[in-house]
């Protein structure tokens, strides 16, 4: 068997400032909060599932599934 490259490795690793939407299931896609990325917080593995998101309202830690980046530099 060969081992498959494309999930050894994230294709875009996250970065501390990234700008992000919090994605909520119980709420309309225009009502999701806005955050940005403070901390990361790699499993130990090394590869990073769950990071803690500034918001205007406080911090949140959220699974990195859970967060759409927004394409801004």
């Amino acid at each position: 068997m060969q081992q498959r490259e494309k999930w050894l490795r994230p294709e875009n690793p996250p970065k501390i400032g990234t700008l992000v939407l919090i994605r909520d299931n119980n709420a309309p896609p225009t009502q999701w909060k806005l955050g940005r990325l403070i901390l990361l917080h790699p499993g130990d593995d090394g590869i990073v599932r769950v990071a803690t998101v500034k918001t205007q309202s406080g911090t949140l830690k959220r699974p990195l599934n859970a967060l759409s980046p927004l394409p801004i530099d």
